[in-house]
């Protein structure tokens, strides 16, 4: 499997998604057809893709925004809060691209991001599907400092997306067990309030994190095929377990 950095020069520069193993192929397309599906049918979903540490989560997520970006258009932006991954991948992305912004427009930093559309009622992103790494490190409201949580934030920007285009699409990599600051310790449990709160959001996640969610019983869907169940990211180190 290729690194990140071969893996996004690949999609960009030769137009096609470098190998990936057979349950990841799963995931990523399962996902892209539930993406459709908000689409067709006017939706608001949360999706939860979850898996052991290693298991390609990031190459999934930058999957989704390739082929939902790749006819040129901003349909999907990767979210994250690792500054020097996003810097790079920018940069990585503008190279080979003929599109200036099409770094910016596949990946943000979480907090630019936050800036732009959390603490502003009326601004709307360009795109469609936003997908949050680390989702399992969400912050709660007492970290972001603004009376609400990360999660609920992300919710209030969909609902905003959804209002003027009628389908949204927020993706969480939730990586189990990889909680690691003050203030991440609630994980899911910050999602499952933020659903709440949103009573016409659909969330989608395996049978792990939705045996979690309580109280959701008719707006959740139980599919493994969103759980990576196998590290691949060292085979000496096996954390499928």
């Amino acid at each position: 499997m290729p690194d990140m950095l071969q893996a996004i020069e690949i999609m960009y520069r030769e137009g096609r998604i470098p190998y990936i193993s057979d349950v990841n192929k799963i995931c990523l397309d399962k996902v892209l057809w539930y993406i459709n599906g908000a689409k067709v049918k006017n939706k608001k979903i949360l999706i939860l893709i979850n898996g052991v540490p290693g298991a390609g989560k990031t190459a999934v997520g930058q999957s989704i925004v390739y082929e939902e970006n790749k006819n040129g258009e901003a349909n999907a932006v990767y979210l994250s809060g690792n500054r020097p991954l996003v810097e790079v991948l920018q940069y990585q992305i503008n190279q080979i691209g003929e599109n200036k912004h099409m770094g910016e427009n596949a990946i943000q930093g979480m907090k630019e991001f936050k800036s732009s559309y959390f603490f502003n009622n009326s601004r709307v992103p360009e795109q469609s599907i936003l997908i949050f790494d680390e989702a399992q490190r969400a912050w709660d409201e007492e970290k972001l400092r603004k009376g609400f949580s990360e999660p609920e934030g992300l919710f209030k920007v969909g609902d905003r997306i959804f209002n003027e285009r009628r389908d949204a699409v927020l993706i969480g990599l939730y990586g189990n067990g990889q909680v690691i600051y003050k203030g991440e310790e609630k994980g899911l449990s910050l999602w499952e309030n933020a659903l709440k709160q949103h009573d016409d959001w659909i969330v989608i996640a395996s049978e792990d994190l939705a045996s979690k969610i309580q109280g959701l019983d008719d707006r959740r869907i139980t599919d493994n095929d969103v759980f990576l169940p196998v590290s691949l990211r060292a085979d000496f180190i096996d954390c499928s377990k």
